[in-house]
């Protein structure tokens, strides 16, 4: 989770819930309520080439390429093997314009319409989260990120991942703030990445 770029993060703790049980499924998450928006078995598009999308919609484009994603102007994680890239059709633009994000398992891209795009790493956002001073509601992509950092970091809900098990969350998870101009303090969308797929999508 990601506050707007000139906004201090605000939030409440959720209610306390008993975590599901591991799946033994190979291939689906490990918690039944942490379904990804896709599906690997026959990629199909939800964007035609050069179609620009409305803010806060979510398209999948199998026919984008290197050329006609623009540059590419972000990748994540930053160190190690990057798994997830940005690309953006008109970086010069300050204006809501299409950009696309790479790595995602059924080898399309997602597009967006969006002044700005970030990452947002798992340390940065346990910072913010479990900051005693937050007092903004949990989101769905907070709520899933909880399951997924118990899963790989075996703690509890609102205990940090250890320092050496962070490496791994963040090869295989990013938080992507997506906003419609800079500066907007309400009205981005934040999506949770894991594992190559679209764990959540919400308009903050």
């Amino acid at each position: 989770m990601l506050p707007a770029p000139d906004e201090a993060p605000d939030a409440a703790e959720p209610p306390e819930t008993q975590a599901p049980k591991a799946s033994a499924a190979p291939n689906k998450p490990l918690f039944g309520f942490l379904k990804s928006k896709t599906t690997h078995g026959a990629p199909k598009s939800t964007v035609q080439p050069g179609e620009v999308l409305p803010f806060g919609e979510v398209g999948i484009a199998c026919e984008a390429n290197k050329r006609s994603m623009g540059r590419e102007v972000d990748q994540f994680p930053r160190e190690g093997t990057t798994v997830w890239r940005l690309f953006d059709t008109d970086p010069a633009n300050t204006g809501p314009r299409t950009q696309f994000i790479t790595g995602f398992a059924d080898g399309c891209a997602r597009q967006v319409t969006a002044s700005l795009v970030m990452f947002g790493e798992a340390g940065l956002h346990e910072v913010l989260r479990y900051s005693d001073s937050n007092e903004a509601d949990w989101s769905q992509a907070d709520k899933s990120y909880e399951a997924i950092k118990s899963s790989t970091c075996g703690v509890k809900r609102k205990q940090r991942c250890p320092a050496d098990k962070v490496g791994l969350l963040e090869k295989q998870l990013a938080f992507v703030s997506v906003y419609p101009t800079f500066g907007a303090p309400k009205g981005w969308l934040e999506l949770l990445l894991h594992n190559g797929d679209v764990m959540s999508e919400e308009i903050r």
